[in-house]
């Protein structure tokens, strides 16, 4: 097993509401081109009273030592109203390059609530400095939903501070006017993990 554990901090400069977010992931490394990843963490506004949970889960085969391909499945509890996002993803990590990519639906999983629909994104990476200790990062998310549309796109950068810890920083820009400024603390366990959280507010963090 390998994992990934992550504090988030957000700041929405629209509405004056901060972010708060725990997750994690672990993977098995199996000798064989077959792995499955788990999911779990909770988002939480300091204006609102719930909390957001998620559990999820991946499945991934991988080819080669630079392609990954996977199905995934996300339930969630999303402000009281539950929600199952389901779909396939892919990596693509050559050299200091790295690309992450995914499309599914979304279901409301509670009885006569909307928000069904697809969804997807992008997340490219590119690693650099003496040690590639650095890393400049960026993508995007749309929603097209029964509810309504949303979209986020971000840009961020990231230092390795070495034992597998790391800080970066991030702002995103949702809907074309609302921007979101965030800190994030990471801690790689082993080899880390493959595919990111996709959860709603993995995506859409602060919105």
């Amino acid at each position: 097993m390998s994992g990934e554990l992550r504090l988030n901090l957000a700041h929405n400069s629209d509405t004056s509401v901060n972010f708060k977010r725990a997750e994690g992931s672990f993977q098995t490394r199996f000798d064989s081109p077959f792995n499955a990843q788990i999911d779990l963490g909770m988002s939480k506004f300091e204006a609102v009273d719930s909390t957001s949970p998620f559990l999820g889960l991946h499945l991934i085969y991988s080819p080669n030592d630079d392609l990954d391909i996977g199905g995934f499945v996300s339930g969630e509890d999303r402000l009281g109203t539950s929600f199952l996002i389901y779909g396939a993803e892919l990596a693509y990590r050559p050299g200091p390059w790295g690309l992450e990519a995914y499309v599914g639906q979304q279901k409301p999983i509670t009885t006569g609530a909307t928000g069904s629909g697809t969804l997807g994104g992008f997340k490219a990476t590119f690693e650099f400095g003496a040690t590639q200790q650095w890393q400049a990062f960026g993508g995007a998310h749309f929603a097209d939903l029964d509810s309504g549309n949303a979209d986020s796109v971000y840009l961020g950068l990231s230092r390795d501070l070495g034992r597998g810890a790391s800080m970066s920083a991030r702002v995103s820009q949702h809907d074309g006017n609302a921007t979101t400024f965030g800190i994030m603390a990471n801690l790689t366990l082993g080899e880390g993990v493959t595919f990111n959280r996709r959860d709603w507010y993995s995506a859409f963090q602060g919105r």
